[in-house]
């Protein structure tokens, strides 16, 4: 990951700019097949989680929280990498009774990132993957996130731009730029909402994920199955009469095979330490 600071003085244009209330997908429905498209297999996992520690390590006998952990994928992985007890919150019935389902002993609550069932300072760390674009207040949950974390702890936020999103191969599937550019909030927005909740220092890295010799078919029946919630915005006509498209578009651009790159952000702020009087 490559690191550098929240700039306060970038921002994307104005008509890139995410909705003040984005598309929601339905978590119920999606965790009916989510793990089924999207298995966490460690060699998968084991970026986001080496991101997640480089920050919130050293918490070994700590406690973190994962909000928004759907399945719990990244619950036992990080307990596993930082020594620390991990709870995974998330506010789809659906998706936590999957979780609990394969982990019957994790600690599981129900609940909304912006108004956290959590006490005040009760966590050493907290992060969330790829959950702010599904948030209609997300300053809200990053005020949530400063206000469950103890002094001197962090939180992070793994997130993406709709413009990094549309650089990449699923950017070609017709109306995913204009869905995404709804739902993601640009970085410096993130930023900025770290720093108005309170934390300080406030930074941001970026997660690179190399995928290798991924074939057109797969990609276009990984998208059929709506593999990302973006997909599960589009209704049954929609997605049919992209497909083809889309298939098109992959194979005139790239070939039968191809490799590319995910670019995420990693935007992490530091709780200041309680001062003493």
């Amino acid at each position: 990951m490559s690191p550098s600071r929240c700039s306060p003085a970038v921002e994307e244009p104005a008509a890139a700019r995410r909705s003040s209330s984005p598309p929601k997908a339905d978590y119920e429905a999606i965790s009916k097949y989510y793990d089924e498209v999207r298995p966490g297999r460690p060699e998968t996992l084991a970026p986001w989680v080496e991101a997640l520690a480089a920050i919130l390590g050293g918490q070994k006998g700590g406690t973190l929280l994962d909000v928004g952990a759907g399945t719990g994928r990244f619950v036992r992985p990080m307990e596993a990498r930082c020594g620390a007890s991990v709870i995974g919150l998330d506010a789809s019935p659906g998706m936590l009774h999957r979780a609990i389902s394969k982990d019957p002993l994790g600690l599981w609550v129900l609940g909304d990132a912006q108004a956290l069932p959590i006490r005040p300072s009760a966590v050493d760390g907290a992060f969330m993957v790829m959950v702010l674009q599904h948030l209609a207040d997300g300053p809200a949950a990053i005020r949530e996130l400063y206000r469950v974390v103890r002094p001197d702890g962090r939180a992070v936020a793994i997130t993406s731009s709709w413009a990094r999103l549309a650089e990449t191969p699923v950017g070609l599937f017709p109306g995913v730029r204009r869905l995404d550019r709804a739902r993601f909030p640009s970085i410096p927005s993130v930023c900025r909402w770290f720093r108005e909740a309170g934390f300080d220092p406030v930074g941001v890295r970026y997660l690179r994920i190399e995928v290798r010799g991924a074939r057109v078919e797969e990609v276009v029946e990984r998208v059929r199955r709506r593999y990302i919630s973006t997909f599960a915005l589009m209704d049954d006509e929609e997605l049919a009469r992209g497909l083809p498209v889309f298939e098109r578009r992959l194979r005139e651009r790239y070939g039968p095979q191809f490799d590319y790159v995910n670019t995420f952000a990693v935007v992490w702020g530091g709780r200041p330490k309680a001062v003493l009087t």
